[in-house]
């Protein structure tokens, strides 16, 4: 596994040739003070410190930054909620434990957006430069230029472009396709037929919050939307990403990268992301916990990508924790070179793939691998784990359910050990190989189950019974081949993976990850409301409905015959605070036939729908609650699932 999407390594460079202009915080005992920015009621004139003299532009925080006299420990930066900004937030603060630098949000109203994608940019022709064509991006700009799907290349100037000197002999640099500088607040085309600019020639802000050099400062509260990235974290310690929404990145959406150490990614949600939703590359006990990943998909806004398509990629880092979070629509958990980690209490489900674990002393347990494809078929290969050296790989307590191909596999090299053991593999959709472990794999009190010609294998041989398979290799002892008859027989949330009283098999992986014995939320599926709402001319929106505190799938059905003879259709509706765009197409649909979107809720107390047109809250027919899951974290969260 490698970082593949080119605007990673294009932007490197940028971040360099930025943080090469920047000043080093000195610690401080000064008093904190907090800055207020608002896009509708701010001036950049205004000193910032109350709501009433907020500034306007995001480019303050970096101006200030690598000023003279930068944040200081405590202070907080605070930005208008209900706002909207066409820029990024690009940041170099030193806080401390007890002081922590802050950016979060004030106000009422939806979060703070962020906004990456440079619509319909007014492109002009420079005069002497033939095929030469200039665009104004916003003060202290990063970005990036997309010609179809492919990045242009980037023209590095030598100095400073003020004078028509220095500008022209800038631009006497480029040839056809090729774009810059990258940071600034103006950037220069040269187009490949020498014509002006098309509708595929796309201008995106590298990432919406940029954090460099940096240490104990907490990133919080914000709406984060078309970027090539996110969040990027780079070269800086104890970050908190917190509560954060980030949606429509063409790369990864959050990236701690180059020696990020002891910081924590948590609570965020990424949907629709084009190379990996969450990524860590040659860091230090960093965390990622209670996040939601939606969709890592070939295409964002229409934009063929490529990259891992992973829902989490570990690479080359090592003491990295990864619990508690949520997979759907992406790749699974992906590894390379990793050591000394751990990948504890995850829900996956519709992966493409569940993951390798793929390093030295990596620890894999209480993980439900949900495999089963939008078909109702067997989906993603299973668990395959590969020591890379001396060291030990454990996969332990985890439940694997409708694999294709293989469910548990291992191996090892150079001295390693991998070691399976109390493992649930059910695999009832089509026939498979359950287990298929070479030398150097243990394996131990895991429980199978599966119909058709199932197998197991070991090294060169291969078995169609446990039984033989075991007396064979003199694995798998205490093992047993049981349907463990999970709550539900179409498990599709993770209350449905419970173990029922009277299953064959009885396994810690049943407790884990969401049962009382590792969390202090104990609630089960019987002691959550499921809520159904037939017409919702009778109640669905501007009704709130409580519960208690939990993890609902709220499912949403679209009347085909309500939403007129249109092919497509574009919904605005806000669920518990959160405004959600729905795209689908009625093509092919007739009479009352209907499309369903699902989400992911975790209220405070509530469930909350709302239509921001009267004619989208008559295109949804009925609504549905579901318990998902206990709820682990803190604070509200929605994602579209």
């Amino acid at each position: 596994m490698t970082v593949s999407a080119p605007q990673v390594l294009t932007f490197v460079a940028v971040l360099a040739f930025m943080a090469s202009n920047c000043m080093t915080a000195q610690p401080s005992t000064s008093p904190s003070a907090s800055y207020y920015i608002s896009s509708s009621s701010g001036d950049d004139n205004n000193d910032g410190r109350s709501p009433d003299r907020p500034w306007q532009h995001l480019s303050k925080i970096m101006l200030r930054s690598i000023s003279a006299d930068p944040f200081k420990p405590g202070d907080r930066i605070l930005l208008r909620r209900g706002d909207l900004w066409h820029e990024q937030i690009q940041i170099r603060a030193n806080g401390t434990a007890e002081r922590p630098i802050l950016v979060s949000d004030y106000g009422q109203g939806t979060k703070p957006l962020i906004y990456g994608d440079i619509e319909n940019p007014l492109w002009q022709p420079v005069a002497g430069h033939e095929g030469i064509y200039t665009v104004s991006v916003g003060n202290g700009s990063q970005v990036g230029v997309l010609q179809g799907a492919k990045f242009l290349k980037f023209v590095y100037p030598a100095g400073a472009l003020k004078s028509k000197e220095q500008i022209d002999n800038f631009l006497a640099k480029f040839g056809p396709g090729m774009a810059g500088p990258p940071a600034g607040d103006r950037i220069w085309v040269r187009t490949v037929d020498g014509g002006p600019p098309n509708l595929e020639l796309r201008v995106f802000r590298f990432a919406g919050v940029s954090v460099s050099n940096s240490s104990y400062t907490r990133i919080e509260n914000l709406d984060v939307q078309r970027f090539s990235e996110g969040v990027d974290v780079e070269s800086s310690h104890h970050i908190v990403v917190r509560s954060n929404d980030i949606q429509d990145v063409l790369g990864i959406g959050i990236y701690l990268r180059l020696a990020d150490a002891n910081c924590l990614v948590e609570g965020n949600t990424v949907y629709r992301a084009g190379n990996t939703a969450l990524y860590v590359l040659k860091g230090t006990t960093n965390v990622f916990r209670d996040n939601w990943v939606s969709h890592v998909d070939a295409k964002v806004l229409g934009i063929p990508l490529g990259g891992d398509k992973q829902g989490i990629g570990l690479q080359e880092s090592s003491g990295t924790l990864v619990e508690r979070n949520y997979f759907a629509d992406s790749g699974g958990i992906d590894f390379y070179f990793e050591h000394d980690s751990t990948i504890r209490y995850n829900y996956l489900q519709r992966v493409s793939s569940s993951g390798s674990p793929h390093g030295v002393n990596l620890r894999v347990y209480g993980n439900i691998y949900n495999l089963t494809a939008e078909s109702g078929s067997a989906g993603a290969t299973g668990i395959n784990a590969v020591t890379t050296g001396p060291g030990v790989i454990e996969v332990t307590g985890n439940t694997v359910y409708n694999a294709r191909g293989y469910s548990l596999k291992g191996s090892s090299a150079a001295g390693g050990k991998v070691i399976f053991a109390d493992n649930i593999v059910s695999s009832p959709a089509q026939s498979g190989t359950l287990a298929d472990f070479q030398e150097g794999v243990t394996a131990s009190h895991n429980c199978y189950f599966g119909k058709g010609t199932l197998l197991f294998r070991y090294g060169a041989a291969q078995f169609g019974t446990l039984k033989d398979y075991q007396q064979a290799s003199g694995q798998d002892k205490g093992s047993v081949f049981a349907n463990p008859q999970f709550l539900s027989s179409v498990p599709n949330t993770p209350l449905d993976f419970a173990v029922t009283t009277d299953a064959g098999c009885k396994l810690p992986a049943q407790m884990a990850p969401f049962g009382a014995a590792n969390s202090s939320n104990s609630a089960k599926r019987e002691s959550l409301p499921t809520i159904r709402v037939d017409s919702c001319a009778t109640g669905c929106f501007e009704h709130p409905f409580h519960v208690p505190r939990a993890v609902y799938l709220v499912r949403l059905k679209l009347s085909a015959a309500l939403l007129s003879d249109k092919t497509s259709r574009s919904l605005a509706l806000v669920l518990n605070g959160r405004r959600m765009s729905l795209d689908f197409t009625v093509a092919g649909s007739v009479g009352g036939s209907v499309l369903q979107r699902d989400f992911l809720v975790r209220p405070s107390n509530a469930i909350l729908l709302s239509a921001e047109k009267e004619s989208d809250s008559a295109a949804v027919s009925s609504l549905e609650i579901v318990p998902f899951d206990g709820a682990y974290g803190d604070g509200e969260m929605v994602l579209a699932w």
